[in-house]
């Protein structure tokens, strides 16, 4: 006979882990849309007697449950950009930034093609929000959606919006930073894109940059077998008039399928002048060209030039790439040899002014 309890608590589907204060909190969010946070004791214990029991009770921080009646649609995501500071995501495309410590709700965005359904915070190198997952645009055949940067900090009066060069026919599926300033995207389309903002500064840096680069290092283009479809049957008398027209193509969805009728053209030199195949809103086939999840190089310590960016997605297959943007004779783009766009009429390199 079954056992009838109490339903099990929802699944979480977005978890943060904070890089501020020894990495003592963690804030999750369920898919009831509730947003969670624990605080992490060093002092906690795990053990059986009941005296440490005790005393485990008194160490452990109680978790914190956040979650308001003006929120019209459920979270989705959340990730730290301070000690204190969750930006969180709404489905309704609202960016809500709160201050854990107080509960208080220090900032919403909702402006139209700059608020979007997910976001990533880098906040060891970041003060700031990218925001992606927006309201679609049509500048092609195929309508795109594209990634901001929202610029705030917290000893800061307001903040503002950057638009990015990152932008994707039908869907962003993902945003990943590196931590020599390149941000790097995935999405819908195959293709893989890095940039690098003057507007982006990394955490402490008090002047911007007048440098916007922008590279592919590669695309992925889905190619299918067409098989030869029969002729239009004429009309009878038997069928009452009727024009019986031709069946559609067949739907290559099964792994079989894929395998062996479908394959992937990999684009990787001057793929930015490749303007790729039209995107159909409605496939019926498997979308083997989307990229889902994209991960750039976080070490500090290497040479930006060993950095590397690696990307898959529905093909099942990973890619890497190298980070660096070559662009007007740069051999790679990072926060270290771009000083000089800072001031370009002086033959020296400007350092960065740090508080």
């Amino acid at each position: 006979q079954p056992e009838y309890g109490p339903p099990p608590p929802p699944p979480i589907i977005s978890v943060s882990w904070s890089p501020f204060g020894a990495c003592s909190k963690i804030a999750a969010v369920d898919a009831a849309g509730t947003v969670i946070v624990w605080e992490l004791d060093e002092n906690l214990i795990v053990a059986g007697e009941e005296e440490e029991e005790e005393k485990k009770e008194e160490n452990l921080h109680p978790v914190r449950v956040m979650v308001d009646v003006k929120w019209v649609s459920p979270a989705i995501n959340a990730d730290w950009m301070d000690t204190h500071t969750l930006g969180i995501s709404f489905a309704e495309r609202v960016i809500r930034v709160y201050d854990t410590s107080t509960g208080e709700c220090q900032l919403e965005e909702n402006t139209v093609r700059t608020a979007g359904k997910a976001l990533m915070a880098h906040g060891s190198c970041f003060e700031g929000l990218f925001i992606y997952q927006s309201e679609f645009y049509t500048a092609t055949e195929a309508p795109e959606t594209a990634v901001v940067y929202l610029a705030y900090g917290a000893d800061k009066e307001g903040y503002f919006v950057v638009p990015l060069t990152n932008r994707h026919g039908l869907m962003v599926w993902a945003v990943g930073v590196s931590s020599s300033g390149v941000i790097g995207t995935a999405g819908a389309d195959g293709r893989l894109q890095l940039s690098m903002n003057g507007k982006v500064v990394p955490r402490g840096c008090l002047q911007d940059l007048s440098v916007n680069l922008h590279t592919d290092p590669f695309l992925l283009i889905r190619n299918r077998v067409t098989e030869p479809r029969p002729e239009v049957e004429e009309v009878t008398e038997e069928t009452n008039g009727a024009k019986k027209e031709n069946p559609p193509p067949p739907a290559y969805t099964t792994h079989d399928d894929i395998t062996s009728k479908m394959w992937l053209d990999i684009v990787c030199e001057d793929a930015d002048t490749v303007s790729g195949p039209n995107l159909p809103q409605g496939l019926l086939d498997s979308r083997v060209e989307s990229l889902n999840a994209i991960t750039l190089s976080a070490h500090t310590s290497a040479s930006p030039m060993d950095h590397v960016v690696v990307t898959g997605g529905q093909a099942g297959l990973l890619f890497a790439r190298s980070c660096h943007i070559e662009e007007k004779g740069l051999a790679s783009a990072s926060w270290l040899n771009l000083r000089k766009w800072s001031n370009p009429s002086s033959k020296e390199s400007t350092p960065f002014t740090r508080s």
